[in-house]
């Protein structure tokens, strides 16, 4: 399905999203459990190359409630998920911008 990523405007996300991310990337989804805002939670990360060529995993946002309690079910029953960008929509004077995934098992 295709999944909304939210919190994008928190910490340095949206720097982190404009400068390293594209679409068809493909990004890590990791399950939160003990998340005090939603038992379902599962964070977006992205790996970040840095002048060393050294790979760091940095947050760009979790999934949108709705679509993290449909994720979480398989990745909690021990299934291999990925997921990848298909869109971010971000023009000129936007605040931070907005990031859909692709998610399917594999």
């Amino acid at each position: 399905p295709r999944c909304y990523v939210v919190g994008t405007g928190y910490e340095d996300r949206a720097r982190i999203i404009r400068k390293h991310c594209y679409e068809t990337m493909d990004v890590k989804l990791r399950r939160e459990p003990n998340n005090p805002h939603d038992p379902n939670a599962v964070s977006v990360w992205v790996g970040v190359r840095n002048f060393f060529g050294i790979t760091s995993n940095k947050q760009i946002g979790y999934l949108k409630r709705s679509h993290a309690e449909r994720v979480s079910i398989p990745l909690d029953a021990g299934h291999s998920l990925w997921a990848q960008i298909d869109e971010i929509y971000d023009p000129p004077g936007r605040e931070y911008p907005n990031v859909k995934l692709n998610v399917g098992y594999g």
